[in-house]
C-alpha cells in the first residue's frame, strides 16, 4: 500500500536536506495545496534550494567531499525522474494527504504536486494515457500511476480519485489557515503542516488501544503503576484532544540554519490553557553576569497559564495519597503551598559559566526569578521544601521511596536567613554529601572538585520587592556581584557580540530567548573533567562568537519556537568532527598480545 506514495516521496530526499527561499513564497506553495488535505509538506522554489545547498557546500568546505552531480540537487533531480527536465525549477514542489475514512486508507492518499511550463507535454513525454475526468494513467517507477494536470500544476498520485480531487481543486489551503498560521510557515524553505484534528482523531482509537496495552503491562498487578500509566495516558490525550493544527521547517539563509515548530490548539481545551504565553519586548536577559557563558536564556510566566499546569497537580495528589504509610494531611498541606508558590512567578532569567578548576568550583550558575512579593516567595519554597522532606523521610515511606532517597531528602536543608551580604538576609538550600552512605570519600571530593568546597550550596536572597536572585557555585562573592547587578537593573549580557550576530533576525516581541555556547560547553566539560582528574574529551572547538539561538513567540491559542544555528558554528562544528576524525584514525594500534 505505501510502496508508491514512498516512490513519489523519492525526490523529496533529494531537496529536503538544505533549501533556501529565494524565490517564490510559502503561501504560493500552500496555494498549490487543496484547501482539505489533511497534511502537506511543501518547497516554495525548487531552483533556490540548488542554490543555496551549493553555498552551503562552499561554507562548510565539503566541495571535495561532494563531486557533481551529487554538488547540485537540480541536475540530481533532472537526472533521476524521467520527467525531470520538464519541471519548472522556479515553481513550488508540494506533497499533500488528502482526507481517509480511516488510518488504514492514508497510505492511498498521498500526491504529489509539482509544477511545469508545458505539464500536459511532460505527461506524454512520459507515455501517459489521458483518460476520463482529467485523470492520465501511467507508469511511474515501475508502478501503475495516476495524474491530472491544473493549470501549471502537474499532479502525480497512486489512485486516480486522488489525482481527480487534487486536479479539481479550486481553493488553496493558504485560504484556511489563520494569519498567524501562514506568519509561522513564512520564510521557510521547506514546511510541514498537519491538520492535527482531524488526523489524530483519526488514529485515537489506536492510540488509545495502544496507552491501554501499555498500561496493563507496567501495571500487572501493581495497582500504583496502574494509576501512573493512567495519568500517562491523560497526559497524552490532552495533546490530542487540544491540538489543532502543527507545523515544522527549516529556513536557510546565509547568517545560518533556522528550525522551527509551531502549534495551534482547540479554543477551550486544556491544552490552550496550559500553553498560553506573554510576549514582552524588554530584555529576557536583564541582571544577568556579563562576560563568557555556556548557557544563558530567559522566560517570560503567565500567572494564568501556571494555574492551569497545576491542575495536574490534583491527579499526582491522588497518587500519593494511595500510598500506604504517606501523611495526607502533610500532602494537602504541600498542595496548597505549590497553588501558592508557583504562580508568584512572572518570569525567570539565567546563565551558566564555566572557570578553570579552583576551590568555589568550575560552574557558576546566577539566576533571577521575577515573582509578585519575592519575600513571600522565599518563605513559600521553604515551606515546600520543608514538608516534602517530612513527608518522603517519614520511616513509613522507606520500603516506598528508598532508603537511598531519604537519606538525600534528610541531607538536605533550608535555612531562611543563613547569612547577610550586601545588607540582604540571604537564605541556603544546601545537601550535606558526606551524610549520604551511597557516596564514599573519593566520590564527596571529586564532586567538590567539581562544585566547590562549599559543596552542593544554593543561595538566595530579594534583590527588591519583586526580584530575587539565585546562585550556585563562586562562594559568597558571586552571589554578592549576583546582587549588586540584580539592584543595578542592568543587561550587560545583552551587549555579547555572539548574542547580538545570533539575535539579529530573531524576533524582538517573544516570551523566551536562550543562547548556547558550544565552544564554551565543550570548555566547561574538559574543566570539570579536569577537576575530577579524568583525561580530557578529544574534541576541541575554537572560540566562536556564535551561540546556538531559541526564541519562543506565541499568542492566544497559538505558540512558535524557533532554533537558529548560525553558519560560522556550523563550519567550527564540522572542523572539530573532522579534527577528531582525522586524530582518531592517526591514533597508534594497540600493540599485539605477546604470542600474536
Amino acid at each position: 500500500m505505501l510502496k508508491k506514495p514512498v516512490r513519489l516521496l523519492l525526490c523529496l530526499a533529494l531537496v529536503i536536506p538544505c533549501t533556501a527561499n529565494a524565490g517564490g513564497s510559502m503561501k504560493d506553495a500552500l496555494s498549490t495545496v487543496p484547501s482539505d488535505a489533511l497534511g502537506c509538506l511543501c518547497v516554495p522554489n525548487l531552483k533556490s534550494v540548488d542554490a543555496n545547498y551549493q553555498t552551503m557546500i562552499a561554507a562548510l568546505g565539503l566541495q571535495p567531499f561532494v563531486p557533481p552531480p551529487a554538488n547540485s540537487l537540480v541536475t540530481l533531480v533532472q537526472q533521476m525522474l524521467p520527467f525531470g527536465s520538464g519541471l519548472d525549477m522556479d515553481g513550488p514542489m508540494a506533497v499533500v494527504l488528502m482526507p481517509a475514512d480511516n488510518p488504514f486508507e492514508l497510505g492511498d492518499k498521498a500526491a504529489i504536486i509539482l509544477t511545469a511550463k508545458e505539464p500536459k507535454a511532460v505527461l506524454e513525454t512520459m507515455g501517459a494515457t489521458p483518460g476520463e475526468e482529467g485523470v492520465w494513467s501511467l507508469m511511474l517507477f515501475g508502478s501503475p500511476s495516476f495524474a491530472a494536470v491544473n493549470g501549471s500544476r502537474l499532479i502525480f498520485a497512486e489512485q486516480s480519485d486522488v489525482a481527480k480531487a487534487v486536479g479539481a481543486s479550486k481553493e488553496g489551503l493558504h485560504t484556511k489557515l489563520k494569519e498567524n498560521e501562514l506568519k509561522s510557515l513564512d520564510g521557510l524553505d521547506v514546511a510541514v503542516w498537519i491538520g492535527a484534528d482531524r488526523l489524530l482523531t483519526k488514529f485515537k482509537p489506536q492510540i488509545d488501544g495502544f496507552m491501554n496495552m501499555m498500561a496493563m503491562t507496567q501495571g500487572a498487578g501493581n495497582p500504583m503503576a496502574m494509576k501512573q500509566a493512567e495519568l500517562q495516558k491523560k497526559q497524552i490525550g490532552l495533546f490530542i484532544d487540544g491540538m489543532a493544527t502543527l507545523s515544522m521547517g527549516l529556513g536557510l539563509k546565509e547568517s545560518g540554519l533556522d528550525l522551527r515548530f509551531a502549534f495551534t490548539s482547540r479554543p477551550g481545551s486544556e491544552l490552550r490553557a496550559q500553553t498560553k504565553v506573554r510576549n514582552t519586548t524588554d530584555s529576557l536577559l536583564k541582571n544577568l553576569p556579563g562576560g563568557k557563558y555556556m548557557l544563558a536564556f530567559g522566560e517570560t510566566a503567565d500567572p494564568a497559564q501556571v494555574k492551569a499546569s497545576l491542575s495536574s497537580l490534583d491527579d499526582y495528589i491522588a497518587i500519593a495519597n494511595e500510598v500506604e504509610g504517606v501523611d495526607k494531611e502533610k500532602v494537602g498541606q504541600l498542595k496548597q503551598v505549590l497553588e501558592t508558590w508557583a504562580p508568584m512567578i512572572t518570569g525567570v532569567r539565567a546563565s551558566v559559566q564555566a572557570v578553570a578548576p579552583n576551590d568555589l568550583g568550575v560552574f557558576r550558575l546566577s539566576t533571577v526569578i521575577d515573582t509578585t512579593n519575592s519575600t513571600e516567595w522565599i518563605k513559600q519554597a521553604s515551606a515546600a521544601v520543608k514538608l516534602l522532606q517530612s513527608i518522603i523521610a517519614d520511616e513509613g515511606l522507606t520500603e516506598v521511596a528508598g532508603s537511598d532517597l531519604q537519606e538525600f531528602v534528610k541531607a538536605a536543608k533550608f535555612e531562611v536567613n543563613a547569612e547577610k551580604i550586601d545588607g540582604s538576609e540571604v537564605a541556603h538550600m544546601s545537601m550535606d554529601l558526606s551524610k549520604i552512605d551511597l557516596l564514599d570519600e573519593d566520590d564527596v571530593e571529586e564532586l567538590h572538585g567539581v562544585i566547590g568546597k562549599e559543596g552542593a550550596l544554593v543561595r538566595m536572597a530579594a534583590a527588591d520587592a519583586k526580584t530575587i536572585v539565585v546562585t550556585f557555585g563562586g562562594g559568597s562573592e558571586t552571589f554578592g556581584s549576583a546582587l549588586k547587578l540584580a539592584k543595578s537593573g542592568a543587561s550587560p549580557l545583552e551587549d555579547d557580540a555572539g548574542i547580538k550576530r545570533t539575535s539579529a533576525g530573531m524576533a524582538k516581541d517573544r516570551y523566551l530567548v536562550g543562547y548556547l555556547a558550544v565552544d564554551e560547553v565543550l570548555k566547561g566539560i574538559r574543566h570539570a573533567m579536569a577537576a575530577m582528574d579524568e583525561e580530557p574529551i578529544p574534541i576541541h572547538m575554537p572560540p566562536i562568537k556564535a551561540p546556538l539561538g531559541i526564541t519562543g513567540i506565541g499568542g492566544d491559542g497559538w505558540s512558535q519556537l524557533d532554533m537558529f544555528v548560525p553558519t560560522p558554528l556550523l563550519v567550527a562544528a564540522k572542523d572539530a568532527a573532522m579534527a577528531f576524525m582525522g586524530s582518531q584514525a592517526a591514533a597508534p594500534a594497540a600493540p599485539a598480545e605477546p604470542g600474536n
